[in-house]
């Protein structure tokens, strides 16, 4: 029997659960405090089409956060880039903190790991930088390449939707990989979307920038407030169940906007949301926060959803 929900790429590929951006580190082994969970089976990379990277670039970035320092990264500290916040969420402002293109290039793209992990780079840059990093991706055998075009936790400026569909125009022309183009709430999706779709084999959705969400002179405050008097560029980014008002209908109005395009779903922090998102038009779904509360339910959650769609 065929799969009833998912997206099949130009090359393809077929598309059904990822990992979204970075929940899974750079090579798709999980970060250093979800490697017991993976020893011990309980997070299994290979049970997902495809583990999206955390964001590289062109040049190595000093981000908020440090490795070293569980301090900057662990949600219970006061002093980390990544906080709780409402219900099953949270806000971080971890920056693009990443070694490079080149280091990735090298020492996971040209290795084994690329395949076994099956490996979808994410970039972002000038356009200059990613057409660069593009042409160089040609030579490592793809799922597909994401597009970062949103980051809340970066103060570039809103591109507008020309300048978007120039970029992606530009790049389809130099890389053969599928795209994978990621947006925000806080963009215009809409016209985004119906002016790329026809260059774009999905579309990955960001967290919702804090300030988007709750407007400057509102009562609730970033929990990252400290840091962002410290590095300027906004209040961080908010995943998990309290940006679904934003992110599940961003699913509908991609889908209204441009009836073709593929959409990967994500805010999904529980069994259920995968119904409502793709009930909304989402044909694949991304799995991130959820890992921060349990490493192992987006394993369960497709292993349920693999069964109950009568696939083994």
């Amino acid at each position: 029997m065929g799969f009833l929900s998912e997206i099949v790429l130009p090359n393809g590929y077929p598309v059904r659960h990822v990992t979204a951006g970075g929940a899974l580190s750079f090579d798709g082994r999980g970060w250093p405090w979800e490697w017991p969970h993976r020893l011990l089976g309980r997070l299994d990379p290979s049970a997902f089409d495809a583990n999206i990277t955390k964001t590289i670039q062109w040049d190595p970035v000093i981000g908020n956060l440090d490795l070293r320092k569980p301090w900057t990264y662990i949600p219970a500290f006061p002093t980390s880039c990544v906080r709780y916040f409402g219900e099953r969420g949270v806000v971080n402002k971890v920056g693009h903190s990443n070694p490079g293109f080149f280091w990735w290039y090298n020492t996971i793209g040209k290795t084994d790991k690329l395949k076994r992990y099956k490996l979808v780079p994410s970039i972002y840059g000038t356009k200059e930088e990613l057409l660069k990093m593009g042409s160089l991706l040609n030579g490592l055998d793809l799922i597909a390449v994401q597009l970062i075009v949103s980051c809340p936790n970066i103060q570039d400026g809103q591109l507008d939707p020309e300048t978007i569909y120039d970029i992606v125009y530009s790049f389809r022309l130099v890389c053969r990989h599928p795209i994978f183009l990621k947006l925000s709430a806080a963009q215009p999706y809409e016209k985004i979307a119906g002016a790329t779709w026809s260059e774009v084999s999905a579309y990955t959705i960001n967290s919702v920038p804090f300030s988007h969400a709750y407007p400057k002179g509102s009562l609730v405050k970033t929990p990252v407030a400290w840091l962002e008097k410290r590095v300027g560029a906004g209040g961080g980014g908010i995943s998990g169940v309290p940006a679904q008002p934003w992110n599940f209908p961003m699913v509908a109005k991609i889908k209204v906007a441009a009836p073709k395009a593929n959409v990967i779903a994500s805010s999904v922090m529980g069994y259920d949301d995968i119904r409502v998102v793709r009930n909304l038009g989402a044909g694949a779904i991304a799995h991130g926060t959820s890992f921060i509360f349990n490493p192992a339910d987006p394993n369960r959650w497709v292993a349920r959803d693999l069964k109950e769609q009568s696939l083994t």
